[in-house]
């Protein structure tokens, strides 16, 4: 009797792998279409404020730049069934005395654990150590959601780097993602350790490899570390790197603005095609997606092949986004976050002209630096009140000459009534 073309089709577990895989990119691709027409509808200052309590999750509400950042597992698997979770058991009201440091105490220790299933040389166990440590990371999603609840910030998806939780938790993510690429490199060890060897060599031996007693090509310790300790470290940058770019962002992006021009030009900014390339690319680079990745490799048993084809190729992908993301913050969005902060510092004085477009400032130097980073014809500074008018360039009215005053407007040339002007 012919089997059915579906079970045939699933017999292969790699062919299975294949279309569950497709299925979740297709899923990510979705709540990413969704994600991105809502954020360019969206004020990043306004909806980054704190939700009510009784308000549920949804990935497209309170966004943020750290949301916009997040790996997509993060943000549409990881993150829901953790909010879901303490909204349905209140586990975080419940279990008060339960603090977000225990529990990333106890997602560490679980990391060790699942190092130890990586390690074996039985497919079902590292597999096993693969489900272990994808609960460490609902756990480390979870103890975001035990902070928010204990400090009422419910929907502030930010870090909050004076806090000790914060170091605590990246500690304990980076202490984690070491324990779990020594269970890679221990399961290498005895993948390629010449005394186990009994296949012969389909292909010739590599640089750093050596022929087996049995003749099957077998690799250094040496070697292996070094393929280990390449990714390993490319996820200890890229999680750094990350966090460093999503603190600049939010401090561009995320910082109420008073200046009704100021206030369009830093939404204009945010919602550029750039500004979005940026964070999009993040998300497929971050610390997270890249042990992501890794754990995919493990559970499909191909995590040899895996490292060898990223070893470099990640690395220069992540330092090279790095770089064009301090390129951006720097010359694309600094002027916008040069002029927030002077804006900041006249509104404090209560120094502003009768115009929104016009602003007093008693420094020569503060006001060319202010003219520079305004970025627009229409903002204007000038030294004192008195002698501070309405651009001919933004409207009728005149600039008004004073004597030894530093102006980037050059002021109109007097009227001429006869004779030689001297």
């Amino acid at each position: 009797m012919p089997s059915l073309p579906g079970v045939q089709f699933f017999r292969d577990e790699m062919s299975m792998f294949k279309f569950l895989g497709c299925l979740l990119i297709s899923y990510y691709a979705v709540m990413d279409i969704i994600l991105y027409l809502t954020f360019m509808k969206t004020d990043l200052v306004e909806s980054s404020k704190k939700a009510d309590d009784n308000e549920l999750f949804s990935p497209f509400t309170h966004l943020s730049v750290k949301a916009l950042m997040n790996d997509h597992s993060s943000q549409y698997v990881t993150a829901p069934v953790t909010e879901y979770f303490d909204a349905f058991t209140r586990f975080s009201t419940i279990f008060y005395f339960i603090s977000p440091n225990m529990i990333s105490f106890f997602h560490l220790f679980l990391a060790f654990v699942a190092a130890r299933f990586v390690s074996s040389e039985s497919l079902h166990t590292r597999r096993i150590g693969v489900l272990i440590y994808e609960f460490r990371t609902f756990l480390d999603a979870f103890d975001g959601v035990v902070f928010r609840s204990h400090s009422h910030t419910k929907g502030m998806y930010q870090s909050v780097r004076s806090s000790l939780g914060y170091y605590v938790d990246i500690t304990c993510d980076a202490v984690g993602g070491v324990f779990l690429m020594f269970g890679v490199l221990f399961y290498l060890f005895k993948r390629f350790d010449p005394l186990k060897q009994t296949e012969l060599p389909w292909k010739s031996a590599e640089s750093g490899s050596v022929a087996g007693a049995t003749g099957q090509v077998t690799y250094s310790k040496k070697m292996l570390f070094w393929k280990c300790w390449c990714y390993g470290i490319t996820i200890a940058f890229a999680g750094k790197f990350w966090d460093s770019v999503v603190g600049q962002l939010k401090e561009v992006f995320q910082t109420p603005i008073q200046d009704p021009t100021m206030s369009a030009l830093q939404f204009d900014t945010c919602h550029s095609t750039t500004a979005i390339f940026i964070m999009y690319i993040w998300r497929l680079f971050e610390g997270q997606a890249l042990l992501q990745y890794v754990l995919v490799a493990i559970f499909v048993d191909k995590i040899w092949e895996f490292l060898n084809f990223v070893q470099y190729l990640f690395f220069v992908i992540v330092l090279g986004l790095y770089t064009l993301s301090l390129l951006y913050i720097r010359h694309g969005v600094l002027g916008l976050a040069s002029a927030s902060m002077r804006l900041a510092e006249h509104a404090d004085r209560g120094q502003q002209c009768p115009r929104d477009s016009v602003h007093v400032i008693d420094d020569s130097e503060k006001c060319e630096s202010y003219q520079r980073a305004c970025m627009t014809e229409r903002a204007i500074c000038c030294l004192s009140e008195p002698f501070c008018t309405n651009n001919p360039r933004a409207g009728p009215g005149k600039w008004k000459e004073k004597e030894d005053s530093n102006y980037n407007t050059t002021p109109a040339e007097p009227q001429r009534t006869g004779g030689p002007h001297i």
